[in-house]
């Protein structure tokens, strides 16, 4: 009790309303990734490049990248923006994370999704290659900010790609990190864009 305590006083967890469980704040997370990035334990790097090896060089890779990505972050709706196409999968299943308990943040979410260039636009890239995790009001784009955005971007050619994850903030940030790390280095190789 007094750990919890300490947590809601320090603004990490808090009560949403009295009948419900603590839950981590926008902070509560924020400080979750800074120490997971410290930590640099890439638990599932194995599983996930077995899991990339099955899928290269058979056809619909890129499709079978999204489902996989969508899964592993716990079916968020992953997407893919290259200069010949823009795809994303998982929709319909996020959709049943009890998350979206309101119209509002459907409607929300579904902008994101139809206006994915300007979504992508509005994220800022430090360099290539480097993955990126922007929780809630982090988000720059409007109607993204009750959500997390777990991104990466790979050169192909000349021209920058982004590969990346978005919907609620509680999913496994391990586990999507590490597979897009895997992701954009293949990526960038020109490997599983079928």
């Amino acid at each position: 009790r007094a750990e919890m305590a300490t947590l809601e006083k320090d603004g990490l967890i808090t009560q949403p309303h009295t009948s419900a469980g603590r839950v981590p704040t926008e902070q509560g997370y924020r400080h979750y990734i800074n120490e997971m990035r410290q930590s640099d334990n890439k638990e599932y790097s194995d599983i996930q490049m077995d899991r990339v090896a099955r899928i290269k060089n058979t056809k619909g890779a890129m499709d079978k990248v999204l489902r996989l990505l969508s899964t592993t972050s716990g079916d968020m709706t992953a997407f893919v923006v290259t200069p010949q196409s823009m795809r994303y999968a998982g929709l319909a299943d996020m959709f049943q994370h009890h998350d979206f308990d309101t119209q509002e943040k459907v409607v929300r979410f579904t902008r994101i999704i139809e206006n994915l260039p300007d979504f992508i636009q509005s994220l800022e890239f430090d360099n290539l290659g480097a993955t990126k995790i922007f929780i809630g009001h982090e988000n720059p784009y409007r109607f993204a900010q009750d959500f997390s955005t777990v991104v990466t971007c790979f050169a192909l050619g000349a021209s920058p790609c982004v590969i990346g994850v978005v919907g609620p903030m509680r999913m496994p940030y391990r586990k999507t990190v590490d597979l897009l790390d895997i992701l954009a280095e293949e990526m960038g190789r020109g490997e599983l864009l079928e």
